[in-house]
């Protein structure tokens, strides 16, 4: 361990063995990110490998690149999909145009009850907007192809009380099936130089301050990836967040505005398509940025948050100017809680294996009683529950009678194979206080007195096998 890097220093005797350890480091989960190689390194054991002096050497392996480049291999690795680059689809006519975009973010996705392997863009890059279109996509262009539209919903009639009724869609975001490439499931590109707030790299950017440096799009060769381990589905007024687009880089600023909703096309009420509940960061965003993830991000911190993709840049207009005055305010964002509204469950990182954390409900119970047990489970895609013992059952949580004492089950299973086992003994005695908010799975009772007595049980010791 090179404490001082925050790496797992790996010494090689020479460069051929790179791709063996690159390949094993996969296989145990560990992120290429995390590991430090240097070559022509003694076996010696007396030599401390990783100490000071030793630094990571990544470029004969991972070339100079940008944004807008074809995503490298690794020491004859195949490339894969990472979010931050430029993709674009086929928009058929005129022959082979493209409309460059960003990939948002690789997931996993459900499919007749398995996973697939996609990633998430800007519905409006995508051949026919707001509709499943079957596009072909490819990275960086069109070739090579790496997937097709798998589900872009429709418009809807959406209805307001003293307006006209419009069409509306929930996110502008579509979902690409991957066919001819692998997925860096939870990575992002991680550019030179660090995030900044505004840079000047176009015409929109009058108003920018010019004391800040220009868009930076060349991929840190020395550190590529930005780890994502944690998805949430919406963002807070004046919080932090960061973009990671193929034109203006790595931007990022504050959270302005919350669920806006935002007309795109038309004219004047009618027409286009309305996107509902967009939020707007103050940072910079350009034509070609559709699709960018959106992340909340601390500098030291090792991992991010993914909460969106960016859709569009905003504009008001100008004080005191009477035609076609724009001024930038920011980028217009749909977060992930309106995206899963249109394409469904996914998973953008993984948390690791399915682990029940406790089961909460009543230990004691009068005999005959009515009464529901609840599972709580971190990690894992797609978990199913099946309960055994003394009740048995589906789902969560379940419910039902105990007739007699003993072992109530839970087998969890996620969409990977991956499962975790626990139980809880419950014992059926007629002075027992009874079923805890009865038909359900919480853990109150009423004492004495009329106070509310909590029933607390800790959870589970890590790694804690179960029964």
């Amino acid at each position: 361990m090179d404490e001082e890097l925050n790496r797992i220093a790996v010494g090689l005797a020479d460069s051929t063995s790179r791709a063996a350890v690159l390949e094993l480091a996969a296989d145990l989960g560990v992120p290429e990110g995390m590991l430090s190689l240097s070559d022509g390194v003694s076996v010696e054991p007396t030599r401390a490998v990783g100490a000071t002096g030793t630094r990571e050497s990544r470029s004969a392996s991972w070339p100079d690149h940008t944004l807008q480049d074809k995503i490298p291999g690794r020491s004859l690795r195949k490339p894969v999909l990472r979010g931050g680059y430029q993709v674009a689809a086929d928009l058929e006519l005129p022959s082979d145009s493209i409309r460059p975009c960003t990939l948002g973010f690789t997931a996993k996705a459900v499919n007749n009850g398995a996973l697939r392997d996609v990633f998430v863009s800007a519905s409006h890059c995508s051949k026919e907007p707001f509709k499943l279109d079957r596009g072909v996509w490819g990275q960086p262009d069109l070739e090579p192809q790496v997937g097709k539209e798998y589900k872009d919903p429709p418009v809807e009639r959406c209805y307001r009380k003293w307006r006209p009724d419009y069409d509306c869609r929930n996110s502008d975001a579509t979902l690409v099936d991957v066919e001819d490439r692998g997925i860096a499931l939870g990575r992002l590109a991680k550019t030179k130089g660090g995030p900044v707030f505004r840079c000047n790299s176009g015409p929109d950017d009058e108003d920018y301050d010019g004391d800040n440096p220009d868009c930076v799009i060349d991929v840190d060769t020395d550190d590529p990836v930005i780890m994502i381990d944690a998805q949430r589905t919406s963002v807070v007024r004046n919080e932090l967040l960061q973009k990671m687009g193929r034109v203006s880089g790595w931007a990022f600023g504050r959270v302005l505005e919350t669920c806006e909703d935002v007309k795109f096309g038309g004219f004047w009420k009618f027409g286009g398509v309305t996107i509902l509940c967009m939020d707007v960061a103050e940072m910079n965003t350009k034509e070609g940025d559709s699709g960018a993830p959106v992340f909340s991000w601390t500098p030291g911190d090792s991992a991010a948050t993914l909460v969106g993709i960016n859709v569009a840049a905003k504009h008001i207009k100008k004080a005191k100017c009477v035609w076609f005055c724009k001024e930038f305010v920011g980028a217009y964002i749909s977060n992930l809680g309106q995206i899963e509204k249109d394409l469904g469950k996914f998973w953008a990182y993984d948390a690791g294996p399915p682990r029940i954390d406790r089961i909460n409900g009543a230990r004691r119970i009068k005999p005959e009683t009515p009464c529901g047990w609840t599972g709580h489970v971190s990690g894992g895609m797609g978990v199913s529950y099946q309960w055994s013992g003394v009740l048995t059952g589906v789902g969560n949580p379940v419910r039902g009678t105990v007739w007699e004492s003993g072992y109530l089950k839970l087998k969890v299973t996620d969409l990977r194979g991956r499962s975790d086992r626990d139980s809880i003994h419950i014992a059926v005695e007629e002075d027992a206080p009874g079923c805890p908010r009865p038909g359900g799975g919480g853990c109150s009772n009423v004492g004495p007195g009329g106070d509310t007595i909590r029933c607390e049980h800790p959870p589970r010791p890590f790694p804690g096998p179960g029964r």
